[in-house]
């Protein structure tokens, strides 16, 4: 591993979601700008949805049982058993 293996494969992946989302937007005839931006909001949630998947299933603090409590004044938080 390199000093620009980071950088390059930053660069691949914004790459890839730039043209899932151009492609997203062609296969749904979207030309309009607030259709494009949808798009890319779209694949962004899921693009962090699976980063999250992985932090979560690589860290093994975070494989312990937790529960959701609303009753914090902040919102929502975890709150381990």
């Amino acid at each position: 591993m390199g000093l620009l293996t980071v950088p390059l494969l930053a660069f691949l992946g914004a790459l890839g979601a730039t043209v899932l989302v151009l492609g997203i937007s062609h296969v749904a005839d979207a030309t309009s700008a607030d259709r494009l931006a949808l798009a890319g909001v779209a694949v962004s949630f899921i693009i962090m949805a699976g980063a999250n998947i992985l932090i979560i299933l690589g860290d093994p603090r975070t494989m312990g049982p937790t529960y959701l409590s609303a009753d914090h004044p902040f919102g929502m938080r975890y709150l381990a058993l």
